[in-house]
C-alpha cells in the first residue's frame, strides 16, 4: 500500500518556513539595534564636541581679557563683554555672574561673549520647549555650532548651556566676582532613539586668574 506523504510534506514545509521567518525578524531586530547604538555613539560623539568648543570658548574669553587688561589683571580677567570699566574695579565695571546660565555667541570683533539666559521654574529643564528654545543648538555656514538665531541648520535634538561658579579663593564672601578661581561646566543634552530619557555631557573645568 502507498503511502500518502503529502501531509507530511506541507507540516516539514511550515516548519521550514517558520524557521525562515524567525530568523528574518532576529537578523532584522539585530540591525535594527545596531543601527541605533551606531546613531546613538555619533550622537555621543558630536555632544562631546559640542560641549568641548565652549569650555576652550570661556578660556578664550580669559585669555583675551588678559591680553586686552594686562594693566590689571587682577580686576580684569573675569569682566564681561571686555568693559575697560574694569580697571581697577571701576563703579560701572560688569562681571561675569556667578550661578548664570548662558549660552555664547561672537561679537563685532569676532570674540566669545557670554549671553546670559533667564530660567525660571517653568523652563529649567530639556523636556520643556522654551528651555530648547533658549539654548538650541544650531550650525553656520561655516559648519561651526552655533546658538544663534539665523544658523541655517538647525539641530532640534540638542541644547547647550555653559554654568559659571565661583570658588572661594579667600576674597569677602559676599563678592564672588573678586575670587581668582572659576569652575566652568558646559551641558549638552540631546534625544536619541535608544533611550526614552533626555541624554546629557557634563565637560567641566577649572580656570585660575594665575596672572593676577
Amino acid at each position: 500500500m502507498k503511502k500518502d506523504t503529502s501531509g507530511t510534506s506541507i507540516i516539514e514545509a511550515l516548519v521550514v518556513m517558520l524557521i525562515v521567518i524567525t530568523g528574518i525578524v532576529w537578523l532584522f531586530s539585530i540591525f535594527s539595534e545596531s543601527q541605533k547604538l551606531s546613531n546613538s555613539t555619533e550622537q555621543r560623539i558630536q555632544a562631546i564636541q559640542i560641549a568641548r568648543e565652549w569650555i576652550e570658548a570661556f578660556e578664550n574669553i580669559r585669555d583675551t581679557n588678559w591680553l586686552l587688561f594686562a594693566a590689571d589683571y587682577q580686576n580684569c580677567w573675569n569682566v564681561r563683554d571686555y568693559n575697560r570699566d574694569c580697571f581697577w574695579r571701576g563703579p560701572t565695571a560688569e562681571y561675569i555672574e556667578h550661578l548664570s546660565r548662558s549660552t555664547m555667541q561672537r561679537d563685532a570683533n569676532n570674540r566669545w561673549v557670554l549671553s546670559p539666559v533667564i530660567i525660571t521654574l517653568t523652563n529649567d529643564e530639556f523636556t520643556d520647549s522654551w528651555y530648547r528654545n533658549d539654548f538650541r543648538v544650531q550650525k553656520s555656514g561655516s559648519w561651526f555650532y552655533l546658538q544663534w538665531w539665523w544658523g541655517i541648520d538647525f539641530l532640534p535634538i540638542f541644547t547647550r548651556e555653559i554654568l559659571v561658579e565661583y570658588i572661594d579663593t579667600g576674597t569677602p564672601i559676599w563678592a564672588d566676582n573678586q575670587d581668582q578661581k572659576i569652575k566652568v561646566t558646559s551641558i549638552v543634552q540631546w534625544n536619541d532613539s535608544s533611550s526614552d530619557v533626555p541624554r546629557k555631557i557634563e565637560l567641566v573645568t577649572e580656570l585660575t586668574n594665575w596672572e593676577g
